[in-house]
């Protein structure tokens, strides 16, 4: 039989959602697996487009790295999946302390997500 070449799956760099529109992360070290980061996430985080030397000037997401590490250290989870891997957005309601990944707010239907407005 022919053999299918294994791709692994796209997953985000920032949040634990499977699908949806992404975009590659910078990542100048090419050797290791692709990263990727959903649209919605970058924009939500502030992330800018910039051009990839390794991928001869293609536009792809600034790298993620430091501002995953910032949240790690901060030891928030998302209040709606659990999950302590990636970045989180706080709550627009008064007095809410809840952070949470835009996209399982914007899954959950527990939350209203502004599009234009960076809160929830």
């Amino acid at each position: 039989g022919i053999r299918q070449s294994f791709k692994p799956p796209i997953v985000c760099e920032l949040c634990p959602v499977r699908g949806g529109a992404f975009v590659q992360v910078q990542d100048e070290n090419l050797e290791k697996a692709r990263r990727w980061i959903h649209v919605v996430c970058a924009k939500w985080n502030g992330l800018y487009y910039v051009q990839s030397e390794a991928l001869d000037g293609k536009e792809v997401i600034e790298s993620v790295d430091d501002l995953k590490i910032e949240f790690m250290r901060s030891e928030l989870k998302c209040d709606i999946c659990k999950g302590r891997r990636g970045s989180y957005t706080k709550c627009r309601v008064p007095g809410c302390k809840r952070h949470m990944h835009v996209m399982c707010a914007r899954m959950s239907g527990l939350c209203n997500v502004f599009h234009g407005d960076n809160s929830m």
